[in-house]
């Protein structure tokens, strides 16, 4: 089952607050959506979001996401801030996600956009100066696939 963008942040966003993981700002979010995005099609073959990641210059971007948290620019982001319940998502896709959290949470939002212009199909997308190319979900489930056969 495919979810919304925001049940499946604010989940991300209360993890990290389980967790204490305090450097969770749009584009360390933005990033995470996108790895786990990936991994998740990789490995299952089935997408967790029913949103279209599209290309801009820091990497994956969620374009409604963005739009609901740019008054937030580069601060920390917390749990309740999209006002949205991550209770509707199923139990072992939370397991799946915490799974895919648990592999990315110590790294910084910087390091996430280094890696989400080396991993994944963003490299092969992106064009300066033209934000809002949509990344096809079929190369992000053949470019992680490939990713994690290679691990």
């Amino acid at each position: 089952m495919a979810y919304q963008y925001k049940a499946l942040a604010e989940y991300i966003l209360q993890l990290a607050d389980e967790q204490c993981i305090k450097d969770i700002n749009q584009m360390k979010l933005q990033k995470l959506l996108y790895f786990i995005e990936g991994l998740h099609l990789g490995r299952c073959g089935k997408p967790l979001l029913d949103s279209e990641f599209v290309a801009w210059k820091h990497g994956p971007v969620i374009e409604s996401l963005y739009q609901d948290l740019k008054q937030y620019k580069a601060k920390t982001l917390k749990k309740g801030m999209l006002r949205e319940n991550p209770t509707k998502i199923d139990p072992q896709d939370k397991e799946n996600i915490r799974i895919y959290f648990d592999a990315f949470k110590d790294t910084t939002p910087w390091e996430l956009r280094e890696l989400s212009h080396r991993i994944g199909p963003w490299k092969d997308i992106y064009v300066p100066y033209i934000a809002g190319l949509v990344i096809p979900q079929h190369m992000m489930e053949e470019q992680f696939k490939q990713f994690l056969d290679s691990l």
